[in-house]
């Protein structure tokens, strides 16, 4: 039998297609620190992120990207989440507060599973609202817990527990870039 003969084209073409629905592996993000970290840009772009360990998924993301007024919030990682949905909501609690944003489940590009995607415009109002709403509980003493729709909650330490970083000094370099003055 040789490599071209069709009978091999049909089994390497139905083995491609058996591998192609099988769900990878959580796609880790290299060179993200355990915990809270956050990436800043001369463009005036801020993302601050929480990954559970070093390299692992961005359980949490918020973008605010001032250049082009644009706020996005996503997550990869959760687990229980069906591998599409629309208008679902990503909810951050705290004690006295909480945040809630909706978006789409879609999979992840980077074969991370399901990824939540919030997205909206960010002009000067929008961040005056968002500030108001979002930083108190980024600020709370803690834990946050993620929830996205009926996926599985994930606590999210505010505090340094080492290895994993705590959320102060990325938050001051986040709120300046994203809710300070342009």
């Amino acid at each position: 039998m040789s490599i071209r003969s069709p009978r091999t084209l049909v089994i390497a073409a139905a083995a491609v297609a058996v591998l192609a629905t099988v769900p990878s592996p959580i796609v880790a993000d290299e060179g993200d620190p355990a915990g809270w970290s956050v990436a800043t840009d001369p463009r005036g772009r801020a993302f601050l992120k929480w990954v559970p360990e070093a390299g692992g998924p961005r359980i949490l993301l918020i973008g605010c990207l001032r250049d082009v007024d644009e706020f996005f919030v996503s997550s990869v990682g959760v687990g229980g989440l069906p591998e599409r949905a629309s208008g679902v909501g990503l909810v951050l609690t705290v004690a006295d507060a909480d945040h809630v944003v909706y978006g789409d489940i879609e999979p992840d590009p980077d074969g991370g599973g399901p990824k939540f995607m919030h997205e909206a415009d960010f002009d000067a109002a929008a961040r005056k609202r968002m500030a108001k709403q979002l930083l108190p509980v980024l600020k709370a003493p803690g834990p946050i817990v993620l929830q996205v729709e009926n996926g599985e909650p994930v606590e999210l330490p505010l505090e340094p527990i080492p290895p994993r970083a705590g959320i102060e000094e990325p938050l001051k370099r986040f709120e300046k870039v994203c809710f300070g003055r342009k």
